[in-house]
């Protein structure tokens, strides 16, 4: 008689499901944080053409203050040019991909 031999398996864990995850799972959707990254933008974009404009119109702005508001801006607004690039690429080399 041949004896038997039992070889113990683990058990794998459940495949998880291909759905979106919960947006309320700790924190803010990637959504969320780029809209508000563009209003923050733009609430730079804002700030530096008042100043501009109270510098110019004689205003209580020092041209210092106003030279710093517009470059903060423009920095941001890079900034936010080279993620959408990122965000570009991104898609471009998933949407190549072969399933």
């Amino acid at each position: 008689m041949v004896p038997s031999i039992r070889i113990d398996i683990p058990q794998l864990p459940p495949v998880p499901s291909w759905t979106a995850p919960p947006t309320n799972a700790g924190g803010p959707s990637f959504q969320d944080v780029l809209l508000q990254s563009l209003r923050q933008v733009g609430g730079y974009e804002s700030r530096a053409q008042s100043l501009m404009t109270q510098s110019v119109s004689g205003g209580d702005v020092t041209q210092a203050e106003a030279t710093i508001a517009l470059r903060e801006a423009d920095l941001a607004l890079r900034m936010m040019l080279q993620v959408r690039n990122k965000l570009l690429e991104a898609y471009n080399e998933i949407k190549g991909m072969q399933f």
